[in-house]
């Protein structure tokens, strides 16, 4: 099987990227907690995959979104998919890489090695992926918004639980602030076709942000008055 090109495996690249997250963890879960009041709900549900890949789909809406579910799923280590200019940029393309980042790929041939690798990393290496179906980031974005769908798509194939998960908002006991939980749902375990298993997820995440425009509205019109 042809390997997709931007994903390494080798043993030094393997050493420097644990290395990586054992410095990059301890400071960004404290860091989060004090100024983003980073919470996690529902996280108990990850531990009955501990020996089984699955894939994590959550909105993207939080500039540490991604490495807020690294933390969740730690001490296993989870790949995540995005874009290919994230892994080639000369001023942090390698932290990427090394953090655990797979390119999309810019090609229908790199993408289909892209989806061939990560069905390894879930039925191989029996690891999570984390997979943003909105693509881009838009921080503090009240609503979810439209998923691609790969993680539907690499579910079917693979035939692993999706995890639901998602960043909810609330404001801080001052009102000055937007605050954030890391929700997780119950799985979903892949069935139907591609678009109706694409729709339980969104759904889902959908329910877990139920309040999420209201925060938003709220800070932004304490920010008004002031």
């Amino acid at each position: 099987m042809k390997k997709y090109r931007f994903i390494k495996r080798g043993p030094l690249f393997t050493l420097g990227s644990w290395l990586l997250w054992l410095i990059i963890l301890p400071i960004i879960t404290p860091f989060n907690r004090i100024f983003n009041g980073l919470r996690f709900k529902n996280k108990k549900v990850l531990k009955r995959f501990k020996k089984i890949g699955f894939i994590i789909c959550c909105n993207h809406v939080h500039t540490f979104d991604a490495l807020s579910c690294a933390r969740a799923v730690f001490p296993h280590k989870a790949d995540f998919l995005t874009l290919s200019e994230n892994t080639t940029d000369k001023r942090y393309g390698w932290f990427i890489k090394n953090m655990g980042g797979i390119p999309l790929g810019k090609t229908p041939r790199e993408r289909v090695d892209m989806l061939e690798d990560m069905a390894d990393i879930l039925l191989i290496e029996k690891r999570p992926i984390l997979i943003l179906p909105e693509g881009h980031l838009i921080r503090f974005c009240p609503e979810v918004r439209e998923f691609h769908g790969g993680a539907a798509h690499l579910a079917l194939k693979t035939g692993v639980p999706i995890i639901p998960a998602a960043i909810v908002y609330r404001l801080s006991k001052n009102r000055k602030k937007l605050l954030f939980s890391l929700e997780f749902s119950d799985p979903i375990f892949p069935e139907g076709t591609k678009a109706e298993l694409n729709d339980k997820i969104r759904d889902k995440i959908v329910f877990l942000t139920r309040g999420n425009a209201e925060a938003v509205a709220n800070k932004i019109e304490i920010r008004n008055l002031n």
